[in-house]
């Protein structure tokens, strides 16, 4: 860490150079991974993690990769399980909720805080709070609707649009049991890194 912080030196011909060493001299099977394609900005970092990676025992650095080709008879039902069902909608929230929330991620920046009454707010129109998750999304992207940024609201401009999603998607958040509710959207507050680190390091 000293002569990295402390020289000028060309860090891609040192990046190169320590493959370069590891290749011919220890004969590591390595990739051919140049160092400007990789998007971290700080190459000293990358070059201090390639050196301690390379000094690993050989067995940890060239593992067999296998790969496991997805079997759709065998999972093909269970993934159906968890899509959300076309009848008796209000039942899926209850029936898929299998984790709750770690409190302790309170420590990061969380879009959440900048929101004040999460909970309530979420009761009143759950899907403008789920619009920028990746299945929502494509859902309503494929609509004619709007957003109220102010008022955190999601207007459709087609009636019949609106009635066909809401029979189909409708989960009726504000209608479930306050367990449920707060299951979903738990109280999170903010804590350090330092309590996030001894909470999930004695787990």
């Amino acid at each position: 860490m000293y002569y990295l912080n402390n020289n000028t030196f060309d860090c891609f011909k040192l990046y190169h150079a320590i493959k370069e060493y590891y290749t011919k001299i220890k004969q590591y099977k390595l990739s051919s991974m140049d160092l400007s394609k990789i998007n971290y900005t700080n190459k000293n970092h990358i070059i201090l993690a390639l050196i301690l990676y390379l000094e690993e025992d050989i067995g940890n650095i060239e593992k067999r990769r296998i790969f496991k080709k997805f079997d759709k008879e065998l999972y093909g039902d269970m993934i159906k399980e968890f899509e959300t069902p076309k009848t008796n909608n209000y039942k899926t929230l209850k029936s898929k909720i299998l984790y709750q929330i770690n409190p302790t991620i309170g420590c990061f920046n969380l879009e959440r805080f900048k929101v004040n009454d999460l909970l309530n707010k979420v009761r009143g129109n759950w899907l403008y709070y789920c619009k920028n998750s990746k299945i929502w999304n494509d859902r309503l992207k494929k609509l004619k609707i709007s957003y109220d940024d102010e008022n955190g609201n999601v207007h459709f401009e087609n009636e019949e649009e609106e009635e066909l999603f809401n029979e189909t998607y409708e989960l009726e958040f504000d209608e479930q049991s306050a367990i449920i509710q707060e299951s979903i959207i738990p109280t999170i507050e903010k804590i350090d890194y330092d309590q996030w680190l001894r909470t999930n390091i004695k787990n």
